[in-house]
């Protein structure tokens, strides 16, 4: 039979251990904590960081869609300053003599320059300008062709400019028409001569 004070030291041993035991269940360990802790701020710190990449994303696209807004109005811009251009050729009036050869000239400089890639349909020469139709057999084959008609030399020396269609009115498997833009204004007007230097004036000699 146990003593009075060996039951009463028992009771507190015991008591002890289970606090012990609690405090374990409960708090972490001071090595649990740090861990934990760690863990917390690596979340914060990675959900932190997406926010701020994401952010920073959709930043770049709004830039890549305002710079794309941007370059579709300068494009549109230029396809109706070209055909406003070309509505003013066909209103002017022809210049008698110079229209018809002008436009047999360049007949024949595009169907030499299209050769078997492209099919000259048209030339119109009015008092300065003259339009040149060509045909490519697709979209891909004008955008591919066009620059060697742009860039060759012609027997009647003027300025050209083409633009090519808006490609979302354009079926890329069928014909595609080009129409280009000559002016000769310079050329008539006895500023530059046939091989396109500048003619130079002789100044009235002062008495």
């Amino acid at each position: 039979m146990l003593k009075k004070g060996a039951v009463l030291f028992a009771g507190i041993v015991i008591g002890a251990i289970l606090m012990v035991a609690l405090n374990m269940l409960g708090s972490p360990t001071p090595e649990r904590g740090n861990a934990e802790r760690r863990e917390a701020a690596a979340k914060n710190h990675n959900s932190s960081f997406d926010g701020q990449r994401l952010g920073a994303l959709g930043m770049n696209l709004d830039d890549e869609e305002d710079e794309r807004d941007s370059n579709d109005e300068e494009v549109a811009a230029v396809r109706e300053a070209f055909s406003a251009k070309v509505a003013a050729h066909h209103e002017a009036q022809r210049r008698a003599g110079w229209s018809d050869e002008a436009e047999a000239s360049f007949l024949s400089d595009f169907s030499r320059g299209c050769g078997d890639r492209c099919e000259t349909t048209r030339a119109d020469c009015r008092f300065e300008t003259c339009t040149v139709d060509v045909r490519f057999p697709t979209a891909a084959a004008a955008e591919e062709g066009f620059p060697s008609l742009l860039h060759m030399p012609y027997a009647t020396n003027c300025a050209v400019e083409v633009v090519l269609p808006d490609p979302v009115a354009t079926e890329p498997d069928k014909p595609t028409d080009l129409v280009f833009l000559l002016d000769c204004h310079k050329l008539l007007n006895h500023e530059i001569d046939e091989q396109g230097q500048p003619v130079a004036h002789n100044s009235p000699v002062e008495e």
